[in-house]
């Protein structure tokens, strides 16, 4: 028996060394597909402008060692863990590698961070500034590893970054301390920035919180379908890998949502002290992040899903709360209290940026009564193919959607809750905020109504996402309550007579079964494609490339739909659930770049430049001329640059050129900010769209705004009597001129 399990080993190991040195090659061969150059050039076929003769040479050129360079070994890197684990499928019993992977999801997590975090990795679109500074210049690491920079993710790499990496490149992040008692990975953040550098830690805050949420929200999926590991699985991949999450830069609503309603459950759940501390201790940050997470459109029905979950939690734990003592309900006070008072503190602390948001004209003003968006649910149709293709009426992130199957899900939640006539508070809570939500997307409230629900602070097109996460809900409960699939028994086979005229009445209810689900699953699938495709207006271009794009799509969600109506099995169960994790891991796998560290903008020559001149000059005032980006990458290289995107107005510095406040509707916005000189010696803003407007200044009043230097990508001819501008540095397309009034 030893000898035999010995001589298994070393078949193991065996096979692990081949599967080792497999994926290896594999990976160095197929890194080759995501050289740039072969990439820019297959884009260029595919628009019909590319010559054949040139991919020959691109090939062999990145097959030769000479081109294993940094940027190559990092590639290479990523895709052989890929291989290596879809080997491991072939040495080991996958249900054993699963299991033991399910069992310690939380390690498996802390380890998948690290490796990305001491490779300096992320997922910021970085390298969408060589687009705009100096393009081809710097280091290596100017383009993604692995994927491309999305220009429209600017709120990332154009607004945040102009925040963050400032201080990620000098020195790290400074806490409050009611951050660090709120977030306490920000303490881990500080030990990756000491230990591995500021690359890692960059790396280390970009991650955490896309596997936290992850791994909170398949708690949550564990909880609501009493622990059924695939479906739990797959509902968390409906939301954290659909193009909603991925293309909106992570709403963290979702984690909040997610964690404070985990935390309060363990916390009745718990029977020792400090679990249920540390339990309240989550449900308290969880709460507190999403309160001062101030973005109401995506808050206020995030609420009220967070607000069922939680009536949920205290009816599932009712009779342990019945017995409760006075200390448990003080140690329940105390952290509720504590709660209140820290954000309470937060709000105090920044009532500045409050209030001047909330009389901005946008978005402070904004409110809206609903209407005319439902159909933009049915974009998770298309949203598989959006890493590739652009869509055809908005960009990806507009388009993006959660991967809802809506209505079918809600619908059938509803339909067998009757039909059992089972009580059943989360189908019921969910089913009345989602009609809320449905009329609201759909043809709108009345002003009061919108006022009294809240939804006035939303807006349709972001609230009928939300609406999306809801369906997924629904899906978990559909699945784990009514189709249990693990319930089922398969049904024996004897010679009595009663069994046989049970099994031939059973395969008459398939039969009819059969036929039904078929016809549902057509009608259903149709009746999306059609509205998809009016939503898109003929996604993703018009011509014969149409039809047969969404004839493709037809047949995969009739297929869907169909195991959705047809009498569930363990096998149609698990085909259905393999399916739906292959379309989520088509829709989000390759949404987001895979970037090496802060290169991209500190190893261009003009960020080297501007941080001298800055350091020789602190207190210089700068501004961007003529451009919408260079405005950023400035402030990311420490210059202080007036017209980088103003997260909340700056009216005092606008009315210096302005004092009627004549243009005040038009900077008392967030906004991006465009900057040029007036054609007629006056100054005046123009509104571009709702968040970007152009200041023209006159050339009299460039002085009252104290400019000191102008950065722009053009050469800067601006002759006039106030003052003259010396160009202090010119390479590539950056130009960097000196104000020297007279």
């Amino acid at each position: 028996m030893g000898a035999a399990k010995t001589s298994s080993g070393k078949k193991t190991i065996t096979k692990l060394i081949i599967a080792f040195i497999i994926s290896l090659l594999a990976a160095y061969i197929i890194s080759v597909l995501f050289d740039r150059n072969l990439i820019m050039y297959a884009r260029e076929v595919y628009k019909g402008s590319g010559a054949g003769s040139g991919l020959s040479g691109i090939i062999k050129s990145a097959l030769s060692l000479s081109s294993l360079n940094g940027i190559r070994l990092m590639r290479i890197e990523l895709i052989f863990v890929v291989l290596m684990f879809i080997c491991l499928h072939f040495v080991l019993n996958v249900k054993k590698m699963y299991a033991f992977l399910f069992k310690n999801r939380w390690a498996v997590g802390g380890i998948l961070l690290l490796f990305l975090a001491v490779n300096g990795f992320n997922g910021n679109s970085l390298s969408a500034y060589d687009t705009y500074v100096q393009p081809g210049e710097g280091s290596e690491y100017i383009y993604p590893v692995i994927g491309r920079e999305r220009l429209i993710r600017s709120d990332e790499w154009l607004v945040n970054s102009s925040f963050s990496l400032p201080a990620y490149h000098n020195g790290g992040i400074e806490y409050g301390i009611t951050s660090i008692i709120f977030d306490p990975f920000l303490i881990i953040s500080d030990i990756f920035r000491v230990v591995f550098g500021a690359n890692a830690q960059y790396s280390y805050d970009w991650y955490y919180k896309i596997i936290l949420t992850f791994l909170v929200t398949n708690e949550l999926f564990l909880l609501i379908t009493k622990k059924k590991k695939l479906l739990s699985l797959t509902s968390t991949m409906m939301i954290t890998f659909s193009s909603f999450y991925l293309w909106w830069g992570f709403p963290p609503f979702i984690l909040f949502t997610s964690g404070a309603a985990v935390c309060f459950y363990y916390f009745f759940r718990s029977d020792k002290w400090w679990q249920k501390a540390l339990f309240l201790y989550g449900t308290a940050i969880s709460g507190y992040g999403f309160v001062t997470n101030l973005y109401p459109a995506w808050q206020v029905p995030f609420g009220f899903l967070l607000l069922i979950l939680l009536i949920w939690v205290i009816l599932e734990n009712i009779d342990i709360i019945k017995k409760y003592n006075w200390k448990q309900w003080l140690i329940i006070g105390i952290g509720i209290a504590v709660f209140l008072l820290a954000v309470a503190y937060y709000l105090y602390s920044i009532r500045d940026y409050i209030i001047s948001a909330m009389s901005s004209v946008y978005p402070g003003r904004r409110r809206s009564q609903g209407g005319m968006s439902l159909q933009l649910l049915f974009d998770y149709i298309p949203a598989i193919f959006f890493s590739v293709i652009e869509p055809y009426k908005m960009n990806a992130s507009e388009s993006g959607a959660i991967i809802s199957f809506f209505p079918v899900p809600m619908i059938m939640s509803l339909y067998y809750m009757i039909k059992t006539k089972k009580k059943d508070f989360l189908v019921t809570g969910l089913t009345v905020i989602s009609v809320i939500l449905l009329i609201y997307c759909s043809c709108g409230m009345p002003p009061l109504l919108a006022v009294c629900t809240l939804m006035s602070f939303s807006t349709p097109s972001r609230a009928q996402s939300i609406l999306g996460v809801y369906m997924v809900f629904f899906f978990a409960i559909l699945f784990s309550r009514y189709l249990d699939a693990g319930s089922l028994k398969t049904a024996e086979t004897g010679k009595h007579k009663q069994i046989k005229r049970k099994l031939r009445a059973d395969e008459d209810k398939d039969r009819k079964n059969l036929i039904f689900s078929l016809s549902a699953a057509i009608i259903t699938s149709a009746l999306s494609m059609y509205i998809a495709y009016r939503a898109s207006m003929g996604y993703p271009e018009r011509g014969a490339f149409v039809y047969f794009f969404y004839g493709g799509l037809f047949i995969l969600y009739a297929l869907i739909f169909y195991f959705f109506f047809r009498k569930i099995s363990r096998r149609r169960y698990n085909i259905l659930m393999g399916l739906i994790i292959c379309i989520c891991l088509a829709t989000g796998l390759f949404v987001r770049p895979v970037e090496y560290g802060m290169d991209a903008v500190y190893s261009k020559p003009a960020a080297k430049e501007i941080e001298k001149i800055v350091k020789e000059d602190p207190d210089s005032v700068w501004i961007a001329y003529n451009t919408w980006a260079v405005q950023s990458f400035s402030s990311i290289c420490g210059a202080n640059t007036i017209n980088r995107v103003n997260t909340s107005p700056d009216i005092e510095l606008w009315e210096k050129v302005d004092p009627e406040h004549k243009y005040e509707d038009i900077y008392n916005r967030y906004a991006h900010i465009e900057a040029d000189f007036s054609a007629d010696d006056q100054t005046s803003f123009t509104l571009n769209v709702d968040d970007n407007f152009t200041i023209h200044i006159a050339y009299e009043d460039l002085e009252k705004l104290d400019i000191d230097y102008i950065i722009s990508t053009e050469a800067i001819d601006a002759p006039n009597d106030f003052f003259d501008l010396e160009n202090i540095y010119q390479e590539g397309n950056i130009y960097i001129y000196k104000v020297n009034y007279k």
